[in-house]
């Protein structure tokens, strides 16, 4: 006669190992038993990725500073944080639209992102104004399909560095002649407006007006400040001084 019995639990990462053991007594009561172990391997497929951008590893705004319109390079990098062997390992990049171009990692050239293994990835492209937020994801599959999945994200902040100034001319924007008509040897007040029409601070701000000769630097003179600073010296964006 056999008798069956069942338990379950949940499975263990690595190698496992138990051992069930069964007693009896027969009809002289002596004790009589028996053992036999068991094993399995947990398979913990799991995937990791890191993105940086420009070398920074952005995970939160602002990230770094880069000047607008120019070059920018977000590298992965994809490790298998499992203990498992991942195949069909993909990366994607859900603001560029893209899949960044693998670079290396796969050292023994088996296609395989071995457990520990990080494989690098890149893809480049042109900083946009303000700020800059995008999303990297990577997959993999161990053993029976089962997927391995993870998400980073990284930032960046697009300088646009721009000063703006309007003259007036007693009151009037005369930015084409004739201008106002002035009686001559009258009083003429030039008021000048200082913007920063950018998004970063600017610093070391100078103005100067050339004094009607624009060849001869000589007389050019520099016009007295009025105000417009909240008191830290920096022209900060929108303010006007």
């Amino acid at each position: 006669e056999t008798w069956t019995y069942q338990e379950t639990g949940s499975a263990m990462p690595g190698q496992y190992s138990n051992i069930a053991t069964v007693e009896g007594e027969d009809p002289a009561g002596q004790d009589v038993s028996d053992t036999d172990p068991s094993h399995y391997s947990g398979t913990a497929p799991e995937i990791d990725i890191q993105k940086h951008t420009n070398g920074v590893d952005a995970d939160s705004q602002p990230g770094p500073t880069i000047a607008y319109d120019s070059l920018v390079t977000w590298t992965y990098y994809v490790t298998s944080t499992g203990n498992v062997d991942l195949s069909s390992i993909s990366v994607y990049d859900y603001e560029l639209s893209d899949f960044p171009a693998y670079v290396s990692g796969d050292v023994n050239g088996n296609g395989l992102l071995e457990s520990g293994e990080t494989w690098i990835y890149q893809a480049t492209g042109t900083a946009i104004y303000g700020q800059y937020s995008n999303l990297a994801s990577a997959e993999g599959y161990g053993p029976a399909a089962v997927q391995a999945y993870d998400e980073d994200m990284s930032h960046y902040f697009g300088a646009g560095a721009m000063v703006q100034v309007q003259k007036y001319t007693n009151g009037f924007d005369a930015d084409d002649p004739t201008g106002p008509e002035v009686l001559v040897g009258s009083n003429i007040t030039w008021d000048y407006y200082v913007s920063n029409a950018g998004n970063v601070a600017l610093t070391n701000i100078n103005l100067t007006d050339d004094n009607g000769t624009p060849g001869d630097p000589g007389d050019d003179f520099a016009p007295t400040y009025q105000g417009g600073d909240n008191g830290n010296g920096v022209l900060d964006p929108t303010e006007v001084w």
